[in-house]
């Protein structure tokens, strides 16, 4: 039997995972979503018209500790400054500035000290939302300024939600469009969650970026999972739906895979649930390897395509998050096939470590056809990445099927 295409699942589960990676303490932008930020009034001892009249003439040398003080007492007069001295700059002058700016914000957000930057862009989010959007449109894209985009709008949104979107819109940086949908769904969801599925089924009718169903999914799943569930399975069959759903899979099983799975293994026979149950595990696998192995052996899915694609995906996961538990649950598969398709997705995690490994990994599929496939794909990808090493390794191992693995 050969291989089924893989399905974008993979794709969007990692997608999934890389956005919920963006946070550096486990919440949005360092704190608990929906709650107010911590302020310490006596750390401000700079007056505004203080901060405008200390600050350094735009395009003139900066001395940086100075500046963050001046930064956390009046961000506003701070960002008045900002977009007079980048403007002064030359464009090598502008990007080292920012890159070395943005180097000591970063650390003060983590360090997350009361009366720091976090708590002055949290002040001015609140009070001034439109300056703070000024800000954020100054700054470099980097991680940061993604989480800025999420606090930002989660405190606008908070108070005028049509606000929030209408500058979501006019962000021209995807990873910044992605972050602010997402914390703007989160904020809808919290203020009136019937009229947040109908505002988020109203964009997804003639979407210009389907993807942003993931931004939705992720918001919504962030606030109340089991109701994401529902707009999820409501939601018309299709690619909209396959995203939705394997996103609120990914999300609500990094939080608590133990009811992740329940509502997974609880929906009907479909190719919605095959997805749900896939990513399910390969989040699981992360966090707690065998007991998602024992938990994905007992599932079933809707064909045999379906059930090689799962398993291959799975294996992955498994084998990237624990080789040896991953070893071990491809030797007791009893299913040849189910068993190609493991050793498929071990050659696949494998690969970028040792190149070898993965092709001595495919040459244990049993099936020819399969084997060759497998072999193929990861051939061509190592004679790309070092052809010398690819040859030998041909040479050595697969004299006999050379031809059939030339791209």
């Amino acid at each position: 039997m050969t291989f089924p295409q893989r399905a974008s699942l993979l794709a969007i589960v990692s997608l999934v995972l890389a956005g919920l990676g963006f946070w550096f303490t486990g919440t949005r932008g360092g704190r608990t979503a929906g709650s107010r930020p911590e302020t310490d009034a006596s750390r401000t001892t700079t007056s505004s018209a203080a901060a405008h009249a200390a600050l350094p003439a735009p395009g003139s040398a900066i001395e940086f500790d100075s500046l963050l003080r001046l930064a956390r007492s009046d961000l506003a007069a701070f960002t008045d400054w900002l977009a007079r001295h980048v403007a002064a700059l030359t464009p090598e002058q502008r990007t080292a500035f920012l890159r070395e700016l943005m180097r000591r914000w970063l650390a003060e957000w983590q360090a997350g000290a009361p009366g720091g930057i976090r708590d002055a862009f949290h002040r001015l989010a609140e009070t001034a939302p439109a300056t703070a959007g000024q800000l954020v449109a100054l700054l470099p894209s980097v991680p940061l300024r993604h989480i800025l985009v999420e606090d930002l709008v989660a405190a606008w949104a908070a108070a005028d939600p049509d606000a929030a979107e209408r500058w979501i819109d006019t962000l021209t940086d995807g990873n910044d469009r992605s972050h602010g949908l997402t914390s703007l769904a989160e904020a809808r969801l919290r203020r009136d969650p019937a009229a947040a599925m109908q505002w988020a089924n109203a964009r997804l009718e003639n979407p210009t970026n389907p993807a942003i169903v993931q931004d939705f999914t992720l918001g919504f799943a962030a606030v109340d999972p089991v109701r994401t569930a529902q707009w999820a399975a409501a939601l018309p069959e299709g690619d909209l739906k396959k995203q939705a759903t394997v996103t609120l899979a990914a999300t609500w099983a990094d939080k608590d895979a133990a009811k992740a799975s329940q509502w997974a293994a609880s929906l009907a026979q479909s190719a919605a649930r095959d997805d749900a149950v896939t990513a399910v595990g390969q989040v699981w696998s992360g966090l707690a390897p065998a007991e998602a192995a024992r938990w994905f052996d007992t599932q079933t899915f809707t064909s045999p395509d379906a059930r090689f694609l799962a398993v291959r995906d799975f294996s992955e996961s498994l084998i990237v998050a624990d080789p040896e538990a991953g070893q071990r649950w491809i030797d007791s598969i009893k299913d040849p096939e189910i068993a190609d398709a493991a050793l498929s997705g071990a050659a696949d995690a494998t690969y970028d470590e040792n190149p070898e490994q993965a092709l001595l990994t495919a040459l244990k599929i049993k099936d020819p056809v399969s084997r060759a496939t497998a072999m193929g794909e990861l051939m061509k990808v190592w004679r790309e990445d070092d052809p010398e090493a690819a040859e030998k390794f041909a040479a050595v191992h697969m004299a006999k099927q050379t031809k059939k693995l030339a791209p």
